[in-house]
């Protein structure tokens, strides 16, 4: 994680530090210690996740912004497989069964906009006053 947002921060410093700050402690530590957390069971589900960002950072991101975005919403998951696995199989959909599924029919609604037009605001709001 350490050498890979390095590399990153390097090439495109899009994260801002605040003056004495460094990407290391403000955000390669923290990412650090939650992975090191005892109060974890086990590496998060998302760990094949976690490891493709590791590997191939600039196959998805050539933010360092966004790249360091993805770390930590994969880093933040607490849930392990195993507990994922253990949920019943009825909260699982899988795509095979979605595919055989006909698409559902859109809900017209009268008060929808057309597609590709704006909304007309009611004339109380029109003005950007709100009544209390």
């Amino acid at each position: 994680i350490e050498m890979m947002l390095g590399e990153m921060y390097r090439e495109k410093p899009d994260v801002e530090l605040s003056e004495g700050e460094t990407l290391h402690g403000a955000f390669i530590e923290p990412l650090m210690r939650s992975m090191l957390d005892p109060r974890r069971e086990g590496p998060p589900f998302t760990v094949q996740r976690l490891c493709e960002l590791l590997a191939q950072p600039r196959l998805w991101f050539n933010s360092t912004r966004k790249y360091l975005y993805a770390l930590q919403r994969t880093i933040i998951i607490t849930s392990t497989e195993e507990a994922v696995l253990a949920l019943p199989p009825q909260l699982f959909v899988s795509a095979h069964t979605v595919a055989l599924q006909p698409p559902a029919k859109p809900v017209e609604d009268a008060t929808d906009p057309p597609a590709n037009r704006k909304r007309k605001l009611p004339p109380e709001l029109a003005n950007g006053a709100i009544a209390e």
